[in-house]
């Protein structure tokens, strides 16, 4: 066996006023092989701070190993996140160029909360995993119960910084969103992944992912009952082509995200500023997210000349799929050149 030990201290401060967030952590894991097809790794791990709470997380982990090319893994234990600078102190502007009169992301001031609590968990997850020469293959299940979960949310309010503009004026400065974090008593993350890869002759080799989640809010009537900004599914998609021998090696991917409530979003076209002119304001307190299914895909080319030259070309977003309300990047090209001089790393991108 083998015991595992850690300790990290990180000191925080934020000079808009002044806040400060000491903590450590301590975690001790022991790894036992009964026999030659099992292997069972218990852990513990202790997070201290001067802010919130001690806290003990035990974990097991078990593995059996059915055969050389087939395992079946299990692992259940607690879980302890603290909020952190951002999500407590931090107050900023999310600003930018969008169309006239708009509320979206980059047009929301985000405050932090002062009064979150850190969140507590019991997780269980267990997977079937394998490969032969050619395939790799995972499936798994996993269950999280999670006290004091915290989400980003639409507080319902308006940080107006052109008060002095009135009617149609409010186009040229539409007040801004004012979005925050919350603790939401109990939530439930219920899940299934499974992934596949295969390879295709000597260089070419593919990749397919499915993630369903079932994550949903137990506790708090003001938010929607599915979790913000976790999609009810998810699809991963690759093919990569690699040649030792030429140099040349590329991928093509692209990530699916379907029914997902989107916290920068509010259904019915609530983004925008003529909503708040009908005199219904009240309609955001509701907190009605809108639900959205996209794709991104990306693509990378590179070619080594040898162990000390390479260049490279990709396109991230190649479908230029756009969303302002989640600052969603346009198609970006990357061209670029990596080169290491004498035993040093030393290397120039463009």
């Amino acid at each position: 066996g083998s015991i595992a030990w850690s300790r990290t201290r990180e000191g925080i401060t934020d000079t808009a006023g002044k806040a400060t967030i000491n903590y450590g952590s301590y975690f001790v894991q022991h790894q036992w092989k009964p026999s030659r097809k099992w292997i069972i790794i218990p852990a513990v791990r202790y997070d201290t701070s001067n802010t919130f709470d001690s806290h003990w997380s035990p974990k097991i982990g078990v593995t059996y190993k059915a055969n050389d090319s087939l395992r079946f893994k299990m692992n259940y234990g607690a879980g302890y996140s603290t909020p952190g600078m951002t999500e407590m102190y931090h107050h900023w502007l999310m600003a930018s160029n969008v169309p006239r009169g708009r509320l979206g992301a980059f047009d929301i001031y985000l405050q932090g909360n002062p009064n979150l609590k850190p969140e507590k968990s019991v997780n269980f997850d267990m997977s079937l995993e394998g490969e032969n020469k050619n395939t790799y293959a995972r499936v798994g299940v996993f269950h999280n119960r999670i006290k004091n979960y915290m989400s980003v949310y639409f507080t319902g309010d308006f940080m107006d910084f052109a008060p002095y503009l009135k009617g149609d004026a409010k186009y040229q400065r539409a007040p801004d969103m004012i979005y925050s974090f919350k603790n939401i008593g109990k939530a439930e993350i219920t899940g299934l992944q499974a992934e596949v890869q295969q390879k295709f002759g000597k260089y070419w080799s593919g990749k397919l992912g499915y993630t369903y989640l079932h994550a949903i809010n137990k506790s708090d009537p003001s938010m929607p009952r599915q979790l913000l900004d976790k999609p009810m599914h998810k699809v991963d998609i690759g093919i990569t082509y690699d040649n030792p021998k030429s140099g040349w090696n590329g991928s093509i991917w692209g990530d699916y995200y379907i029914n997902m409530l989107d916290s920068n979003t509010l259904n019915n076209g609530g983004n925008y500023w003529p909503d708040i002119l009908s005199g219904d304001a009240g309609v955001y307190k509701k907190q009605s997210y809108e639900k959205k299914t996209f794709g991104i895909w990306n693509v990378m080319v590179q070619k080594r000349f040898n162990k000390n030259a390479m260049m490279y070309f990709g396109i991230n977003n190649i479908f230029n799929h756009r969303d302002d309300d989640r600052a969603t990047q346009e198609r970006v090209y990357r061209v670029g050149v990596n080169l290491k001089f004498g035993g040093g790393d030393s290397s120039k991108t463009t």
